[in-house]
């Protein structure tokens, strides 16, 4: 967190570019942006409110945890059936279809 602060600060105190920031704190350019952009997707938008966090609450709201992507709708084994003009299917279909699509996350 030592040099998350020190990279807002170098940015929002002292007005520093981020290739000047990237090379005081002997970080990459991207790892300055993406720290100033983690912050303004959090919400924290000057030194002031990085100040008032705790280095747990900081982390907290720039490092949230991540979202499962890709993640199917519960529909995923219905299928549609001509003679009834609706879908069908069951409970041993639907919970297949879940436990094919998690082992597929797992590799």
């Amino acid at each position: 967190m030592r040099k998350t602060r020190e990279i807002l600060r170098l940015k929002w105190v002292h007005d520093r570019s981020h290739r000047e920031i990237a090379r005081a704190l002997h970080v990459g350019i991207g790892t300055t942006s993406q720290v100033v952009a983690r912050a303004k997707r959090a919400q924290i938008a000057c030194w002031s409110e990085v100040e008032a966090l705790s280095d747990e609450e900081l982390e907290a709201r720039m490092y949230p945890p991540p979202v499962a992507v890709g993640a199917r709708p519960c529909g995923a084994a219905l299928r549609f059936d001509d003679r009834t003009q609706g879908l069908v299917g069951n409970a041993v279909d639907h919970a297949a279809a879940h436990l094919a699509f998690a082992a597929g996350l797992s590799r």
